[in-house]
């Protein structure tokens, strides 16, 4: 559990800023043994941070192109274009129980899909269309369809 304790300000270079200025922001600091590694046949720096699930276990894998204190031009880039379903495998496997004193920004992402067109493209369209879609069989109303299928995605450090 994180407290007020381990936050701190630290600086984070901004890269999509020309200028690559340092951004003063919110992290937290913990000292914590968490699954982590490198792999050196994919050149990845990884961690592997566990989250509260009322569902059950849920992770965030973080990845770093390069070693820990190295910085790597385009590394994003490449780790993303060169990432498959063997290399992941291979990062993952790299990955040990290690004490490590884990520092990162504080961030909230949130985002909201609609999942409306992808399902009516898929062949889903009646479900949306008054005098198509039936689901009577869930609430006998037979005028029942939907408006829209939307996710709600959110995730705070």
């Amino acid at each position: 559990k994180v407290t007020k304790d381990d936050l701190f300000h630290m600086n984070f270079i901004r890269f999509p800023s020309a200028e690559r200025r340092l951004i003063r922001t919110v992290g937290v600091r913990k000292k914590m043994t968490i699954n982590a590694g490198y792999s050196k046949s994919t050149d990845v720096t990884c961690a592997e941070i566990p989250f509260y699930s009322p569902f059950g276990e849920l992770s965030l894998v973080l990845l770093m192109p390069g070693k820990q204190k190295d910085f790597v031009a385009n590394g994003l880039a490449k780790l993303e274009a060169g990432l498959d379903v063997e290399k992941w495998g291979r990062v993952l496997r790299s990955m040990l129980p290690n004490t490590v004193n884990f520092q990162m920004p504080v961030f909230k992402h949130k985002s909201l899909q609609n999942y409306s067109e992808i399902l009516a493209d898929i062949g889903l369209g009646d479900l949306f269309q008054k005098n198509k879609a039936d689901f009577s069989g869930i609430t006998g109303v037979k005028s029942l369809h939907l408006a829209d299928i939307v996710q709600l995605t959110e995730f705070k450090s």
